[in-house]
């Protein structure tokens, strides 16, 4: 599967974060609407993302849910027919929930910055280091200079994934 070195973190000024993620020249960004469909799954998450103007697409992931820097294994594909696809991942493992966002995506180099609007929850950053020659080690050191230069501290850090931020909101 391939792996990326991804860092999650809460944004409290957004408009700072732009300004950041300007000054080191970033390429974007493409706004993406996205609706993600989570599925019951025993090992990792699964999602059918669709995105406003775009295919859709399964996505299925590995990654600890640790604050910081982490590796994620993954693995996407297209799904040409995503209303099938719901009936079919439903009645087969259950919807876990859904998550709405607007998503900025900025590239530099290897490395997606996504700033995400997420319905219900706030503004967020995503780093997502998408290790190609890189070791894991590489990957993590790129992802840490990036959050000093983009002004993210340790204590803006989260551990785990939207859905599951947005599944103890409902809880309370």
């Amino acid at each position: 599967m391939p792996q990326n070195i991804e860092v999650k973190a809460r944004v409290s000024d957004v408009r700072l974060l732009l300004k950041n993620i300007a000054a080191l020249g970033a390429k974007g960004p493409e706004i993406l609407v996205q609706t993600d469909t989570f599925y019951n799954c025993p090992h990792g998450r699964m999602k059918l993302r669709e995105c406003q103007g775009k295919s859709s697409e399964m996505v299925v992931y590995l990654r600890p849910d640790v604050k910081g820097a982490k590796t994620c294994d993954y693995a996407r594909f297209p799904v040409s027919d995503p209303a099938h696809a719901k009936t079919i991942l439903k009645a087969s493992h259950g919807v876990l929930g859904v998550l709405e966002k607007k998503r900025q995506l900025y590239l530099i180099e290897n490395t997606r910055i996504h700033v995400d609007e997420v319905k219900g929850l706030g503004n967020f950053m995503e780093l997502e280091v998408v290790l190609k020659n890189q070791t894991q080690a590489e990957g993590v050191e790129i992802a840490e200079k990036l959050m000093a230069q983009l002004g993210i501290s340790k204590e803006d850090l989260i551990s785990n994934a939207y859905i599951d931020m947005l599944q103890a909101t409902a809880k309370v």
